[in-house]
């Protein structure tokens, strides 16, 4: 596969060419063990390759700027790309994700609403391989005023798809790229912030690393969604460990707990 070195790919069924591709560096990587097993459950029922890089495409940007690089690749050889976070795990094995995107739609992800304004969120996207989503990736990587931007990558297509926001180009609204987008369904990218029911995707999107890393185990524990498929009794037994390691350090709020109690719960 074309891409980073220690990129790890599971070969689908090549009669429809689709992907599903993550990056997991640093403290990402311990979250491999817990995704993987879904990922590639995923892949073989709704024919997907799985493509899991674990090195960065570009050293010289933020880690997040190789998610276009990425998406560019696997446009290289395949037809449709699912982008998932490494901090998001799939959760429903149910529902092909292809069956909530037009026809016409070149690129794919979340509006979400909080704080008072929309909020996108690039942690899941889906992107076909049309000149338009190409042109897209080629030039949000050319926004280089925006690499150390805290919201990397996600605010050049913030800016390149005219929404106003007013943590990109403070609020203002640029003319849009022609790019036939669409907005998923929160349950395909379920943040804390803003969940989706039911959850097909929980993405722990800005939550502190520990916070993750037991949220992440917890439903891989107990989530009746993957009980079964191959890797998990593996993963489980992280789970478990990744809990006990950090359940004694970490710092959060009554509410903190609750809400990532309440996601488990209702998964």
């Amino acid at each position: 596969m074309q891409g980073s070195s220690n990129a790890v790919a599971s070969r689908g069924n090549l009669r429809y060419m689709a992907a599903i591709v993550t990056l997991a560096l640093g403290q990402h990587a311990t979250y491999v063990p817990l995704i993987e097993p879904s990922l590639r459950a995923y892949g073989r029922r709704f024919n997907y390759d799985v493509i899991i890089h674990t090195d960065s495409a570009d050293e010289s940007r933020p880690p997040a700027w190789s998610k276009v690089k990425i998406l560019l690749d696997a446009l290289a050889t395949h037809n449709e790309v699912m982008w998932i976070d490494s901090d998001a795990l799939i959760v429903d094995l149910t529902r092909d994700l292809r069956k909530d995107i037009s026809r016409k739609t070149d690129f794919a992800w979340t509006l979400h609403h909080f704080s008072g304004e929309d909020q996108p969120n690039s942690g899941v996207v889906f992107v076909r391989n049309t000149q338009r989503a190409m042109a897209l990736l080629t030039a949000a990587y050319e926004q280089e005023d925006l690499i150390d931007h805290p919201w990397w990558e996600q605010a050049a297509f913030i800016r390149l798809l005219g929404y106003s926001s007013s943590i990109v180009d403070e609020g203002q609204t640029r003319e849009p790229m022609d790019v036939n987008v669409q907005h998923l369904d929160p349950s395909w990218n379920s943040i804390r912030q803003h969940r989706g029911t039911p959850v097909r995707v929980r993405h722990f999107a800005g939550d502190a690393p520990e916070v993750r890393a037991i949220g992440m185990a917890e439903l891989v524990l107990t989530h009746p969604g993957l009980d079964g498929i191959p890797g998990i009794d593996g993963a489980r037994v992280i789970a478990k460990e990744l809990i006990t390691k950090n359940q004694g350090r970490i710092r959060r709020t009554r509410r903190e707990l609750n809400e990532l109690r309440s996601v488990t719960d209702s998964n």
